[in-house]
Order: C-alpha cells, then sequence, then structure tokens
C-alpha cells in the first residue's frame, strides 16, 4: 500500500466503531439497536439529519467558527458537551442524542426498551419518528446536550494549516464551553482526539477547568501516544514519512483528492478492520464512518497527523483527578488500547474504568447501549453531586440569615 494508503489506513482506524454487549439477551440487545437503526434506514444520511432546538456558530481564539447544535432546555441543571475524534463530525454521537435525552438521562426510555424486548419477538418495530418527537423539547429533561464540530469537520470553520494541533481544538472547546455554557455545572464527553482536547485544555487552563467542569468521560482516548496495535507502520510525528505526507498533502491536496477513489475500498475495509472488533459489524455503520472520513479534505487529515502522533497530554490530569469521571474502552481497541484508559484510571483515581468486552474504538456508535448506560450513570451521579452542593449552599445561606436577625 502506498504511503498515502497507510496515512487513510491509519485516518480510518483511530476513527473506526466497534463492541459487543450482552444487554438481557441478544434478543433485548438487537430490539434496542433495532430502535436506534431505525433512524438511519428511514434516511440514508439520517446520522445527519436529527433535529436541533438550536443551532449557532462559536467564534473560537483564532476566529475561526465553529458549529455548534444543542437539544434540552437551556434551563436544565447540566450542560453536557461532546466533543467528537479526529475525522468525524457530531453525527458521531447520533445514539447518544437519542439515547442521553429525556428525563433520567434517557434510562426510562432504556428500561422500556429493556422491557419490551423480553416480551417482544425478534420481529417487533418501533416508530422511529414517534421517538425523536419524544426526544425534542421534552420539558422534562435533567441535561442540556451541546454537539459541535471540530476544526475543519462537519460544518465548521476550515483551519489554516499550522493551526490543526491539539491546541487549537483545545482552544475551541474552550470557546464552545464559554458560550454554550457560560454558567452553571458542565460535564464534557471527548471521544479520542476530543477526549485529548479535553485533557490539553485542563492542562492549558487548569482553572477553567476545576471551576467549570463538574464531571468527565473519555471514550476510547490517551493522553500520550501509542503506536496502534498490529500496526506495522510505527507511525510517529517525527519520521520522515510523516513529515513527507504532510508536506505533499498540503502543498498537492487537489491531486490526492482525485487518487483517493482509487482507493476506496481499500480505505473501507481498513475501517472496518480497525475500527471494528465484530467481524461482522453492521454495514451501515461502515458505511458512514467511511462517509464521514471521506468528507474529511485529505490534506486536514494529514495536517493533524503530527498533533496526534507527538500526543502528550498528560499535564491535564491533575486539573481532572478530583472530578468524577468514566473511561470507557473497548477490549479490543487496536487504536487506543486499554492499556491507555488503565493509564488514565491510574492517574486520575475519581474515575471509573469502563470496559466493553469484544468491544474496539469508536464504541458509542456500534454499541451506544454500553456506551449510555456508563454516561447515564454518570450524569446521574454528576447530577446528584450539584443538588448537594447547591442544597448545602442554600442551608448555609438560611442559616446565616437567621444568625443575623
Amino acid at each position: 500500500m502506498s504511503g498515502l494508503g497507510k496515512v487513510l489506513g491509519a485516518a480510518a482506524g483511530v476513527t473506526g466503531a466497534v463492541g459487543a454487549l450482552t444487554l438481557g439477551g441478544w434478543t433485548a440487545q438487537r430490539r434496542v439497536m433495532r430502535r436506534y437503526r431505525a433512524h438511519v434506514a428511514a434516511d440514508g444520511r439520517g446520522f445527519d439529519s436529527l433535529p436541533a432546538e438550536r443551532s449557532y456558530t462559536v467564534t473560537s481564539a483564532d476566529g475561526l467558527g465553529i458549529y455548534v447544535e444543542e437539544v434540552g432546555p437551556v434551563d436544565a441543571p447540566l450542560t453536557v458537551i461532546f466533543s467528537h475524534g479526529w475525522t468525524l463530525r457530531m453525527g458521531a454521537w447520533h445514539f447518544q442524542r437519542l439515547g442521553l435525552a429525556g428525563p433520567g438521562f434517557g434510562a426510562e426510555v432504556a428500561a422500556a426498551d429493556r422491557r419490551d424486548a423480553a416480551a417482544a419477538t425478534d420481529t417487533a418495530a418501533t416508530d422511529p419518528a414517534a421517538t425523536v418527537a419524544d426526544l425534542v423539547a421534552d420539558p422534562g429533561a435533567e441535561a442540556r446536550l451541546v454537539f459541535y464540530d471540530q476544526r475543519s469537520h462537519g460544518r465548521s470553520g476550515r483551519a489554516d494549516p499550522g493551526r490543526s494541533t491539539l491546541d487549537a481544538v483545545a482552544e475551541d472547546l474552550h470557546a464552545v464551553i464559554a458560550t454554550a455554557a457560560p454558567h452553571g455545572p458542565v460535564v464534557v464527553v471527548g471521544h479520542s482526539m476530543g477526549g485529548m482536547a479535553l485533557m490539553g485544555l485542563a492542562a492549558a487552563e487548569p482553572d477553567l477547568v476545576r471551576e467549570r467542569l463538574a464531571g468527565f468521560a473519555l471514550i476510547d482516548s490517551s493522553a500520550f501516544y501509542l503506536r496502534a496495535k498490529g500496526s506495522r507502520a510505527g507511525l510517529t510525528g517525527n519520521l520522515p514519512l510523516m513529515r513527507a505526507v504532510t508536506a505533499t498533502a498540503s502543498r498537492f491536496p487537489r491531486a490526492l483528492e482525485r487518487g483517493r477513489p482509487l482507493a476506496r475500498d481499500a480505505v473501507w475495509l481498513l475501517t472496518r478492520s480497525y475500527g471494528f472488533a465484530d467481524p461482522a459489524v453492521n454495514v451501515d455503520l461502515v458505511d458512514y464512518l467511511d462517509l464521514m472520513i471521506s468528507e474529511v479534505p485529505v490534506d486536514v487529515i494529514a495536517q493533524f497527523l503530527p498533533a496526534i502522533l507527538t500526543l502528550d497530554v498528560r499535564a491535564g490530569f491533575a486539573a481532572l483527578h478530583h472530578l468524577p469521571g468514566r473511561v470507557i474502552c473497548g477490549e479490543q481497541d487496536r487504536m487506543t488500547p486499554p492499556a491507555q484508559s488503565r493509564a488514565l484510571v491510574a492517574a486520575m483515581p475519581s474515575t471509573e474504568l469502563v470496559l466493553v468486552p469484544h468491544g474496539g474504538h469508536n464504541l458509542m456508535l456500534e454499541q451506544p447501549v454500553a456506551v449510555n448506560d456508563a454516561l447515564s450513570g454518570l450524569l446521574a451521579d454528576v447530577l446528584q453531586r450539584v443538588r448537594a452542593a447547591d442544597a448545602a449552599t442554600t442551608a448555609t445561606s438560611t442559616a446565616r440569615l437567621r444568625g443575623g436577625r
């Protein structure tokens, strides 16, 4: 395979989707998954078609426009910000957008699915339109869910080549927090590079993170670069090959884009191989992942490579170690192996490790049940802490007022 093919293959692997989970038996899991995937079946691009209650553009530190969408009440007691990975876009959070909305962070919907699954046959159906309508503008929702596209991805602005860095994506996350949630408790959920952005922000602005964040989740992420398991390329950001690939992609993007279709089948297979632990993964998921990757310009993919391959954001641990968190990883993740997640938990003992058996990278796409269960537990824990702190503050204020009489 050509050097470019290896780069595209690495991108496909880093942004794959994976996993397997037994939930009340395989019938129950298929029932829940069918409910989620019904939204996609109705529209070939259904991953990008969920309704938003609000959409706007945030201006980052360097003037770039970052596209944002929200669902949930503006006065919800908790704001949850989702930060996606390299070569993806906010559609990668499709199942979290469906599953975590509503009372109890979607727990009531999930419980109903499980109850239905226990009694339903394998051919039962769910009306996707009704489910979407239930999730939008739900007055009982306990969180406002905020999704954004990373710079040079999706509908966000195209960054200058020198600004395709982890420092820049960390600044973008800061801008989203400042605009979308200037007040109140915030939870950040980051996948892969999105998690790196959070740790980078914690390293650069620890006071901001300590003051504003009430919790966090890292999904298939890492604080330092480790070669992909099984990779023979030995890619590092300092290799002459990587520097040459980045320079070539930046100088001749049109030529490379014209040649991209020739490697299409190979990249699709690499996406499935590196991104999925299950060889029988749903083709719709592979197709959507492949679509996301293919719609990121090849020079953008190359420009981010040095940042990914020279990663070290361990300085962010100090600002995060006291916060409740979840570190979620597939046991067969070849891009950010479980050893990376264990290292995160060891450095931040307030976090809980969630390993998904037979899972790989991008768990939130193929195994939303496992991911959503872990996230809903985190959000419930955070909300309980927030309410307890508010109650204590109110009690203290009341006592002072009474003492002053």
